[in-house]
């Protein structure tokens, strides 16, 4: 299972745009999606919109070498970047609930028990592309 998990977000990397632009493929439909959190806090998602499997990108601060690439996925209006991939499960994520603010919560699952975010953030999507 470990290589599956690895081999889709390989591909999934490999297909990604890089940051703030889409790359995608001409006769492909894509969408992407950028979010700012609390101003700290900036998430990119990119979808081509017959693939399961997205990417993405997640910074936290204004530096850009803190970018992490992430898995991306969404479930009716939630969305979720994943990152920190050890051992064949994500240790990081950021997900976005449709509906009042605070609506984007963080968490880590390194050594902790139970599903509490570490911080909570108002989220507004800055931009919505569908290609």
């Amino acid at each position: 299972m470990k290589v599956t998990v690895a081999a889709i977000v390989a591909a999934s990397v490999l297909m990604m745009p890089t940051e703030g632009t889409a790359q995608a493929d001409p006769l492909r439909k894509f969408s992407e999606e950028h979010w700012s959190c609390g101003g700290n806090v900036t998430l990119y998602a990119y979808c081509l919109l017959d693939d399961v499997i997205c990417s993405g990108t997640v910074r936290i601060g204004k530096h850009p070498a803190k970018a992490k690439t992430t898995l991306f996925e969404m479930t009716g209006g939630e969305r979720r970047w994943d990152w920190c991939l050890n051992d064949g499960a994500y240790e990081c994520a950021f997900i976005i609930l449709p509906g009042d603010f605070p609506n984007g919560a963080y968490y880590t699952f390194r050594g902790l028990r139970g599903a509490k975010p570490l911080d909570t953030y108002n989220c507004v999507n800055t931009k919505k592309d569908n290609g």
